[in-house]
C-alpha cells in the first residue's frame, strides 16, 4: 500500500505539473524534463500549496524541492513508459481517487454560494452574551524562591528566611524587576518577574487567592505553594466585561457560514439519499 501511495503522488505531481503548463505560457521556464516545462509560475504554485510550516523551510531550500520535483516527473515519465497507469492497483486507487474528488467537488459547489448576513451575526451575538464574556483578570509579576524538597523542614525555613529577606529590600525601596532577575527561581525571572495577564484559576489556589485580593501597585507578603515561596506584586487589574462585536464579528460569522453550509450540504445529501435505492445490511455491522 505504501508503494501504491508513492506511485499515486508521482503521478499527481506530474498531473499538476503538465496542467500548469497550460495557464502560465507566458513565464520563464525553470527547468525542462525531456520536453515537460516547469515554468517559474508552477514551481512558485507548488509551493503555495504545500501548509504553511512546509513553506517557510522550503523557501530556504528552493534548489532541493525544484530536485523532487524533477525526480517525480522522471519516475511519472519511466512509469508511464512502462504502462504503470495500466496496473490494476493504480486503476483501482485512481478511480477511488477521482470518486472522492469528483464528491468534494459537488460538495463545495453546493457550499459556495451560502452567505451569512450581517443580521444574522448581529442576532447571534445577542442571544450567546454568555460566550463573549471577558473574565477578570491580573497582570502581575513574582519572585519564587523554589524548596526543591518539600519535606525537607531545613529547605523550608532556609527558602522562607531568602524570601523574606528579599520581601523587606522590596519594602525598603529595592526595585521588584531587578530583585526578581537576581533571585527568582521561575523562568518569568528573565523577565523581571511578569506572567502577563491572567484569568481566575489559572493559578494554583494560594497564588490565585493572593493575587487577586492585591490592588494594583500592591506587594504581598510571602506567599507559600506547592512550589515554594513567592512575593507577588500586581500591576494591573481588569474587570470582568464583554467582547465588543466587532472584535467577534467575523470569528462568529465563519462559525455561522460553517454551520449553514453543513446543513445545506446534509439537505442536498438527504435530497439524493430520497431519491436513491440504498441497500444496508445491519446485520455486517455488528
Amino acid at each position: 500500500m505504501r508503494k501504491l501511495i508513492a506511485v499515486l503522488i508521482i503521478l499527481l505531481v506530474a498531473v499538476n505539473v503538465a496542467y500548469a503548463e497550460d495557464k502560465a505560457e507566458d513565464s520563464k521556464t525553470l527547468a525542462e524534463i525531456n520536453g515537460v516545462k516547469i515554468t517559474v509560475a508552477d514551481f512558485e504554485s507548488e509551493i503555495a500549496a504545500l501548509p504553511a510550516n512546509y513553506r517557510s523551510v522550503i523557501n530556504t531550500h528552493k534548489k532541493k524541492f525544484l530536485d523532487e520535483i524533477i525526480f517525480s516527473e522522471l519516475l511519472y515519465q519511466e512509469a508511464a513508459l512502462k504502462g504503470v497507469d495500466k496496473d490494476p492497483e493504480v486503476v483501482e486507487a485512481l478511480e477511488k481517487l477521482k470518486r472522492k474528488v469528483m464528491a468534494q467537488k459537488l460538495a463545495s459547489d453546493v457550499m459556495k454560494d451560502v452567505q451569512v448576513e450581517d443580521s444574522e451575526i448581529e442576532q447571534y451575538y445577542k442571544d450567546n452574551k454568555g460566550k463573549f464574556v471577558i473574565p477578570e483578570q491580573v497582570t502581575a509579576s513574582h519572585i519564587l524562591i523554589k524548596v526543591d524538597d518539600p519535606g525537607d523542614p531545613e529547605q523550608d525555613k532556609e527558602a522562607l528566611a531568602e524570601a523574606s529577606e528579599i520581601l523587606a529590600k522590596i519594602k525598603g525601596g529595592g526595585d521588584f524587576a531587578e530583585l526578581a532577575r537576581e533571585y527568582s527561581a521561575c523562568p518569568s525571572g528573565a523577565k523581571g518577574g511578569s506572567l502577563d495577564s491572567f484569568p481566575r484559576g489559572r493559578m494554583v489556589p494560594e497564588f490565585d487567592e493572593a493575587v487577586f485580593d492585591l490592588k494594583p501597585g500592591e506587594v504581598s507578603g510571602v506567599v507559600k505553594t506547592q512550589f515554594g515561596y513567592h512575593i507577588i506584586k500586581v500591576t494591573e487589574k481588569q474587570a470582568a466585561g464583554e467582547e465588543p462585536f466587532d472584535k467577534v464579528k467575523e470569528s462568529i460569522r465563519q462559525e455561522l457560514q460553517q454551520k449553514k453550509q453543513k446543513g445545506a450540504l446534509e439537505k442536498y445529501a438527504e435530497g439524493l439519499k430520497e431519491k436513491a435505492e440504498v441497500k444496508i445490511n445491519e446485520g455486517l455491522l455488528q
